[in-house]
């Protein structure tokens, strides 16, 4: 079975506590239905609501999207 591009690139996240600022990665794939996301070295939440509908992640998920569609297309050209 294909891979989505929603399984990659990771997108890169910065952590917003100041005295923490970790830098951890998320697969596009597991934000779909998330409204935030945790620092996994401080566990501040970042929410990432406003980003996936006007920002850079909504973005990135319009892209992986549009190249799903593209991969699927090939596939049926290369059947018939």
């Amino acid at each position: 079975m294909p891979t989505s591009h929603l399984d990659y690139p990771p997108h890169i996240f910065q952590c917003e506590n100041p005295q923490c600022g970790n830098a951890f990665e998320k697969s596009l794939g597991s934000l779909v239905y998330a409204n935030e996301v945790v620092c996994p070295k401080c566990g501040t939440s970042i929410d990432i609501r406003e980003s996936k509908r006007t920002g850079d992640l909504g973005l990135w998920f319009s892209t992986a999207g549009e190249l799903d569609k593209l991969d699927k297309l090939d596939e049926l050209k290369k059947k018939n």
